[in-house]
């Protein structure tokens, strides 16, 4: 449940910038990164998340979990409040809710592939 959450997340926040990149003067390489992190995000993926970019699964137990999930959500909650409040797309929030996701999308990943039955 929470990597659909995060992947919301991140597609939501990507078409933010796409608007802010169209109306507003947002560079579009920056959304561009941010579409491409919606996608990176997609949890049916086989390496999901961070493990694209071969990282480790960084939330290997539930207390590590607990702590990324309150992180990407005290960054989620600043950015989608300076964007519902004033339309303002405030980079470091958006850049730390998007890392802080990939790493809740990678220990998904790494637990569905524990799951799963062997072949």
């Amino acid at each position: 449940m929470t990597a659909w959450v995060v992947f919301a997340s991140a597609a939501a926040l990507a078409g933010v910038a796409w608007y802010l990149s169209i109306n507003e003067g947002l560079e579009a390489p920056m959304a561009l990164a941010f579409t491409a992190i919606a996608v990176l995000s997609f949890p049916n993926f086989p390496g999901a998340g961070w493990g694209v970019f071969k990282g480790r699964n960084l939330c290997k137990n539930r207390p590590t979990y607990l702590v990324a999930i309150g992180v990407f959500a005290l960054f989620a909650v600043a950015f989608w409040q300076g964007v519902l409040d004033d339309l303002d797309f405030d980079a470091p929030f958006a850049f730390g809710a998007s890392i802080t996701g990939l790493l809740l999308v990678r220990a998904y990943s790494d637990a569905k592939k524990l799951q799963s039955p062997a072949e």
